[in-house]
């Protein structure tokens, strides 16, 4: 298994490969190809299989680390559930939306019994518009997301082939 170093250059030397096919194999427009490059580069440096364990990646979210602690605790290192190239990265969407959502309610809840504030509404109403914007078509939601799979798929297969070759030797 790569370490943490070489899943870095991996991911920084990706970016050029994913820019230069979106752009001329798919061609993606300049902008949306580096919204695309960028959230390849995000995904793999911060929201890649490895948070499931005390990871570069896991570091990486800083005072924020606390938040994948449950699932690190929820899912075992390499599994399919966390480097699985179509379940991994839906889980740690589905994951992060969650705490999110948990995080807004408990807020609100927190707002108005101790300063009687309702903001309650006010997010429901952010969140409902957030919503139906997703479930329309959106391209760059569909960039975004696309992103993230290409990040996820390009460390789950550096961590196979080398597992691989090290199994050779």
């Amino acid at each position: 298994m790569p370490s943490g170093k070489v899943h870095d250059k991996i991911a920084i030397i990706s970016t050029i490969p994913v820019f230069i096919t979106g752009y001329s194999l798919f061609n993606i427009s300049m902008d949306k190809c580096i919204i695309l490059t960028l959230c390849t580069l995000f995904s793999q440096l911060m929201f890649g299989p490895d948070l499931d364990a005390k990871s570069t990646q896991y570091k990486r979210w800083g005072l924020f680390r606390w938040i994948w602690l449950p699932y690190r605790k929820i899912f075992r290192h390499r599994s399919r559930f966390s480097h699985g190239l179509i379940l991994g990265p839906i889980l740690r969407c589905i994951y992060l939306l969650c705490f999110a959502f948990i995080t807004i309610i408990g807020i609100n809840f927190l707002l108005y019994k101790y300063f009687n504030i309702t903001v309650a509404l006010k997010m429901l109403y952010i969140i409902k518009k957030i919503v139906l914007k997703l479930h329309c078509f959106n391209p760059f939601i569909l960039l975004v997301i696309s992103g993230f799979f290409i990040g996820a798929a390009i460390h789950t297969l550096t961590d196979k082939i080398m597992s691989f070759f090290n199994n050779l030797l």
